[in-house]
């Protein structure tokens, strides 16, 4: 079987050579480094990889160029390689274009040019996106695998993420990746989110921002207006980078945002830390629930009181002790209320 190929496209040959000498140096034993000088070349070029069973990892292409802009590119070469990583390169006045980039054909990267010394601002990048194309392009282990029936033990002890985003590629890249460790139901828009946690509560949601038919801010608003729905944590999924972008996400109720591209370990690292929170949340919950049911039943009268001496509970039994005092619970167990409690806890 032939390497793996990467493909760059530009059509100023200076840049040209210089990238495809760039990822030479590096990727030359495991890819082949292929180029092309215009976005139509490069299509045909990935119509004849297809053709002869090739695989592509990633299209590099100039944003700039004329009869086809690198975006477009990009964007009909999903048609043709579903799963090729995609970057765009930019001069620094593209960096708008290269934005809508992103959001329009789901570019997993944009580098402004120049991107000197390559070992700190292109090979990263680079590295992380091969990575995440191996894992999602590798084929399965052969033989069966059991996945558990719905009913089955196992099944119900996962943790259970619903998962919004209407780019096919990163739907099925994610629910890979977390598959293993969580039960994953993907949907393609928030409204069918909406629906989906509202017909079996998930653990936790994961939504791009920009879906269809109700994207992800109206889908938190959705979730934090239903009791039922209103605890369950969201991570927000962008391609805004920045810290004003995240701060938005977290304003409008998300718990955490993840910017597109990300790494799998990331995700899995983001989604583990939210769920062991939620899960402690939930025990806490219960464990809260647990306590006054026992102390509601309890057949003696009982009150608590917190560290600072303030009254923090008292049972149904014990509640005529303190006759009609108001706003009971929180108010300081002061030598006034001590002297009026005294006496009929002692009265035969």
């Amino acid at each position: 079987m032939n390497k793996p190929v990467l493909l760059v496209v530009d059509d100023d040959p200076q840049v040209l050579a210089a990238v495809r000498r760039d990822l030479r140096s590096r990727y030359r034993e495991q890819y082949t480094v292929v180029s092309a000088a215009s976005g139509s070349e490069a299509l045909a070029t990935a119509r004849e990889l297809k053709s002869r069973g090739d695989s592509l990892a990633m299209v590099i292409s100039d944003q700039r160029m004329p009869g086809m802009l690198g975006g477009e590119l990009l964007a009909r070469s999903r048609d043709v390689y579903p799963l090729a990583r995609r970057i765009l390169l930019t001069g620094y006045s593209d960096i708008d274009a290269a934005i809508r980039a992103i959001n329009d054909a789901h570019v997993d990267h944009y580098l402004s040019k120049p991107w000197d010394p390559p070992e700190d601002k292109l090979f990263p990048v680079v590295d992380d996106l091969l990575k995440e194309w191996q894992d999602q392009s590798l084929p399965e282990t052969s033989g069966i695998r059991l996945v558990g029936h719905q009913w089955a033990t196992r099944s119900h002890d996962m943790q259970r993420i619903l998962l919004a985003d209407d780019n096919a590629d990163l739907r099925d890249y994610a629910r890979r990746l977390l598959a293993e460790q969580y039960e994953v139901h993907a949907v393609a828009d928030g409204q069918a989110a909406i629906e989906a946690a509202r017909d079996r509560r998930p653990d936790l949601i994961i939504s791009d921002v920009m879906t269809p038919r109700l994207d992800g801010f109206g889908l938190i608003r959705e979730l934090r207006a239903d009791p039922e729905l209103s605890e369950i944590p969201v991570v927000l999924l962008s391609a805004r980078a920045g810290e004003e972008a995240r701060l938005e996400g977290l304003g409008k109720g998300a718990d955490d945002y993840l910017v597109k591209p990300f790494s799998s370990r990331e995700l899995l690292v983001r989604v583990g830390t939210l769920m062991h929170s939620a899960e402690m949340h939930r025990r806490a919950k219960q464990a809260r629930a647990q306590f006054e049911t026992l102390l509601n039943n309890a057949p003696l009268g009982v009150y608590l009181v917190d560290d600072d001496f303030r009254i923090a509970a008292v049972n149904p039994v014990a509640l005529p002790t303190f006759g009609d005092i108001p706003d009971l619970i929180g108010r300081d167990f002061d030598r006034q209320l001590w002297q009026k409690i005294v006496p009929k806890l002692f009265t035969i």
